[in-house]
């Protein structure tokens, strides 16, 4: 389900307690286990990452674990039933979205089984009216904004697909994986499932070169930066830095710093007590 608070409701206590709105089922409906673990019915299909529209004042749009099909919803639309939990009630969402992505862009025409999608991010500045998705599929999908059209996934080679993002050492097989968006719109930055690494997409150079033949491998726009243990998840953007969370415990900033680059590179010994990715410099 989807659940939406309105602050203005309300003290801190009560509107934490009680959503003014839920989407019930948002993305298909399933049971858990039963007795002794058994599956009396499909897997329940969870929603894994929300954003609002950037197109519609009144949309939401949601992303599931079971495929890479988006859906938009309209809360101005209400049914009259209500949702019960404990002693709250609240109303509930109609249950068809306003918008639904007519095609999965993490199948590529058939050829793979549907994945799902992690995180949402919605483009700005230069990538307005774009919506990113990053996948179980390790890629990054693009989305029209206004239809929720999927833009990639229609070659049969991903690295092919000129509006998709990857790197050959990017796994993003974990929902604890996200994706962030810059402050200026020109960078995507995502989490990995191994390696301790963070990558980062240009997608606003990529965008306008797309009918040209210099950028037609779409895994060669991606960024590896090295540095953490394990699975990185958490991702997030300042002016001019990036900011990452991984499982070994630490959280890195990284900054565009060519002068530090090139020290580290002629004396990496040297430098390694200030900056400890030196070591590891390629």
């Amino acid at each position: 389900m989807i659940c939406l608070w309105d602050l203005r409701v309300g003290d801190a206590d009560e509107f934490l307690k009680k959503p003014v709105m839920v989407i019930n089922k948002a993305h298909g409906t399933g049971r858990t286990a039963g007795r002794k673990g058994k599956l009396t019915a499909p897997p329940a299909r969870g929603v894994t990452s929300v954003c609002f529209s950037g197109c519609d004042e009144y949309g939401v749009i949601s992303g599931g674990s079971y495929d890479g099909v988006l859906r938009q919803w309209d809360l101005r639309y209400l049914s009259s039933k209500r949702y019960t939990s404990g002693q709250n009630s609240v109303p509930k969402a109609i249950t068809s979205p306003s918008l639904l992505s007519s095609a999965d862009p993490t199948t590529y025409k058939g050829d793979r089984r549907a994945r799902g999608i992690t995180s949402l991010v919605v483009g700005s500045g230069a990538s307005a009216g774009l919506l990113f998705a990053l996948s179980n599929d390790s890629r990054v999908h693009t989305y029209d904004m206004s239809t929720l059209e999927p833009l990639s996934g229609w070659t049969e080679d991903p690295s092919n697909d000129l509006w998709s993002y990857g790197h050959e050492n990017m796994h993003t097989n974990s929902f604890y994986v996200r994706l962030a968006m810059s402050p200026c719109g020109r960078w995507l930055a995502s989490g990995g499932a191994a390696n301790g690494s963070v990558y980062l997409f240009d997608v606003t150079s990529s965008s306008a070169n797309r009918r040209g033949p210099a950028f037609s491998d779409g895994r060669g726009l991606g960024v590896e930066l090295q540095g953490q243990k394990g699975e990185v998840g958490a991702v997030d953007w300042a002016e001019g830095m990036v900011a990452c969370c991984a499982d070994d415990g630490t959280v890195r900033i990284w900054r565009q710093d060519l002068e530090t680059y090139r020290s580290c590179e002629d004396d990496p010994e040297e430098m390694k007590w200030r900056w400890s990715w030196s070591a590891n410099i390629r």
